[in-house]
């Protein structure tokens, strides 16, 4: 568990402070919370879902993590048809995934 400066400040905890923390387990499907932009491309597109389905956890968590990191939803929506596109292409490669070809 990583607890640094950064999150220290934000609330208010110093070194010498004592707290408490509450862990719980994860039930989600994918282990981070998909994006609904996501979800609503993979849903029309099955075959794209098929795909991305196939892939193990840490690649849908990278894939899932790459889309979450556009704040714009339109943005979100944009790449996640490039993705669905470039799945169905073939294309792998993470770094490759949401260019366009």
């Amino acid at each position: 568990m990583m607890f640094n400066r950064g999150n220290q400040k934000n609330l208010g905890v110093y070194p010498t402070d004592f707290f408490q923390m509450q862990f719980f387990e994860d039930t989600s499907k994918y282990g981070v919370e998909m994006p609904e932009e996501l979800e609503a491309v993979l849903s029309t597109d099955m075959d794209a879902e098929t795909i991305f389905e196939s892939f193990t956890d840490g690649k849908k968590r990278s894939i899932i993590y790459m889309i979450s990191g556009y704040k714009n939803s339109q943005t979100r929506i944009d790449k996640s048809l490039l993705l669905c596109e470039n799945l169905k292409r073939g294309v792998k490669d993470n770094k490759a995934l949401l260019e366009v070809f």
